[in-house]
């Protein structure tokens, strides 16, 4: 087996870890984040951390041997991932010293528009 055959297998392994990891990232207590990460700006973590995860999406999606998956794959990741956002940030609110904010919210979907326009630029690509 090459080592692209192993990695495509992979596609929705790492998507799915990924879910979990923001999920505990997003949902941690105030009091549990490390110091360094606060001197990064909140809105570019929220930006890059949903950059990430709807290119993984759009990577499990679209190569999914089910086509209730890979069709129109690129519309359905960007809806789960815009909808992922959400829910963390609803989370957020049950969770000590952290709140939901729609600003946020939004850095996370300008993450998905920008992987979303990323996507279709590879797939246009000859």
């Amino acid at each position: 087996m090459t080592i692209s055959k192993i990695l495509s297998n992979l596609r929705w392994p790492f998507f799915l870890a990924y879910a979990v990891f923001l999920y505990i990232a997003f949902t941690l207590p105030v009091e549990q984040i490390p110091a360094s990460v606060y001197q990064i700006n909140d809105k570019l973590l929220h930006f890059l951390s949903f950059l990430i995860f709807a290119l993984l999406a759009f990577q499990a999606f679209s190569h999914s041997a089910s086509r209730v998956f890979s069709a129109y794959a690129e519309s359905k990741s960007s809806v789960l991932s815009l909808s992922y956002g959400a829910f963390l940030e609803m989370i957020q609110k049950t969770t000590p010293g952290r709140i939901a904010s729609i600003n946020d919210w939004l850095a996370d979907a300008l993450g998905v528009l920008t992987a979303f326009l990323l996507f279709l630029f590879q797939k246009t690509k000859p």
